[in-house]
């Protein structure tokens, strides 16, 4: 493959990553004024937890709403939570946008 190919398909992919985060910004500062709740982009590598609340359509998929006590996050959505909804689940944001979800509260010992 040229070099300039796959400089552009470089250019595309990170361009759709750009208007994918700015629509989930958007929405998630419109949805922070209507919930009284400050939003948080979640990043890759990153564990999220909360309530799931309801789920969101956007342009860039389907994402699910976390709500904790401090803030609320939209995280990609999968099937496997539809039926958790009013539930705490627990997931691990994935490198290119995907998520691995655990379901139920996590136990452990803490300090």
């Amino acid at each position: 493959m040229p070099v300039e190919h796959r400089t552009a398909s470089c250019a595309r992919a990170d361009l759709l990553a750009t208007l994918q985060r700015q629509e989930l910004e958007r929405t998630g500062a419109a949805l922070a004024k209507d919930h009284n709740l400050p939003f948080r982009v979640a990043e890759a590598g990153e564990q999220v937890q909360g309530k799931f609340t309801g789920t969101l359509q956007l342009a860039s998929g389907k994402f699910a709403m976390l709500e904790n006590a401090f803030e609320f996050q939209l995280v990609p959505w999968r099937p496997v939570i539809d039926d958790h909804l009013g539930r705490e689940i627990t997931g691990m944001i994935r490198d290119g946008g995907g998520i691995e979800w655990r379901i139920g509260r996590v136990l452990g010992l803490g300090l």
